[in-house]
């Protein structure tokens, strides 16, 4: 599900798979990519801060999140969502 870059060490790529399986696919997985929106990646990001994950957990899995649908739009999707990385590092988003 994350897009394939070839720059990433087989530890980080490993990581951001397990992410992607965590807490990704639970939340968006079986969702069409023109459904997601803004407010279901605010809902998901605030769920995930009220499980106690750690901050940084919660804005990478943001992150890669965003690699996802960034891979979809240079695949000619257009999945619109746009949420400030600033409220995401805050829990906020």
């Amino acid at each position: 599900m994350v897009g394939d870059d070839t720059n990433l060490r087989p530890s980080t790529a490993a990581r951001d798979q397990d992410y992607v399986r965590l807490y990704v696919s639970p939340r968006f997985g079986s969702m069409p990519l023109a459904s997601i929106g803004q407010r279901d990646v605010r809902a998901w990001v605030a769920d995930l801060s009220s499980q106690g994950l750690a901050p940084a957990i919660v804005q990478k899995a943001y992150q890669i999140l965003g690699k996802v649908l960034g891979a979809a739009v240079d695949a000619g999707h257009d999945p619109a969502v746009a949420v400030p990385s600033g409220a995401v590092a805050e829990g906020r988003a």
